[in-house]
């Protein structure tokens, strides 16, 4: 729905549309974090292959309950964004694969800048760079979370993060 709502010409339909798809991000979000909950709740097994599903079903619903926050904080409510994050750091916290895991490292500081709290991206990609200083979106994002900020003290260090950017951009 928020697709074709936000592509719609008419601006009744667009607005009905984006409501709608509000309505659903924070539906997927509550969905999500009752997933984890449940899981959460399920006594620790110990059979070796019930730990297996255990932890298999654990990292499922933690990956879709931070991917529906993101959606959520960054298309319908940005005043969640510590529950966004708390969702994204749970999740970073369990997640063994370490792309996917700096991945979503930045998404959570992408949702964040989204939600207009650019001092909070700011500090997460800050995290990021301080052990992948060439990591382009993250240089990027950091530039563009201090500009963002508004502060004009730190305008030359967002323009130092944003030449590094394109200093290292593919």
């Amino acid at each position: 729905r928020y697709n074709a709502a936000i592509t719609s010409g008419n601006d009744a339909t667009k607005t009905s549309g984006i409501e709608a798809a509000k309505g659903d991000f924070r539906s997927a979000a509550t969905s999500a974090s009752k997933a984890v909950e449940m899981i959460k709740a399920q006594p620790a097994p110990t059979d070796p292959t019930a730990v297996t599903r255990y932890n298999n079903n654990k990292l499922a619903a933690l990956t879709v309950n931070a991917e529906a926050h993101r959606l959520f904080v960054s298309k319908a409510d940005p005043s969640q964004a510590d529950a966004g994050l708390a969702a994204f750091k749970e999740y970073i916290a369990v997640e063994p694969d370490a792309a996917k895991k700096s991945k979503a490292q930045l998404d959570a500081a992408q949702m964040l800048l989204d939600a207009g709290v650019p001092d909070k991206s700011y500090i997460e990609y800050r995290a990021i760079l301080a052990t992948e200083p060439d990591n382009a979106d993250a240089n990027l994002g950091a530039g563009l979370s201090l500009f963002a900020g508004g502060d004009k003290t730190k305008f030359q260090e967002a323009a130092n993060y944003l030449q590094h950017y394109v200093d290292v951009a593919p």
